[in-house]
């Protein structure tokens, strides 16, 4: 529970649910608790099932369990780009709709 409720904070606290078409997604991984949380907003989560969310979380845990993590971020993160881009459109490259989140925090 303190893995997602993490993640729901960083959710709101950086404004995920702001994009057009409610399509922010977040992928957070807690290396202390061993764990992936994968939050969508509610456009994305009306197109992609709560199953193929999951199976870009078992993605990324297999990748990690083989010291291949940016590998397995990636896919899914790329997983999840087509998807938006067969609902939208494909994106505009010169322009990011909200700024990246990364490095870590405490949680």
């Amino acid at each position: 529970d303190a893995v997602r409720g993490r993640a729901l904070q960083l959710f709101t606290e950086h404004s995920l649910f702001e994009t057009s078409n409610r399509a922010g997604v977040l992928i957070y991984l807690s290396a202390f608790e061993r764990r992936v949380e994968i939050l969508a907003d509610r456009g994305l989560n009306n197109v992609i099932d709560a199953s193929t969310w999951q199976q870009h979380v078992q993605l990324i845990v297999k990748t990690i369990r083989t010291d291949q993590t940016a590998q397995g971020v990636c896919e899914a993160v790329d997983r999840v780009a087509e998807r938006i881009a067969q609902e939208w459109g494909p994106p505009n490259p010169a322009k990011n709709v909200l700024p990246d989140v990364t490095g870590s925090s405490p949680g």
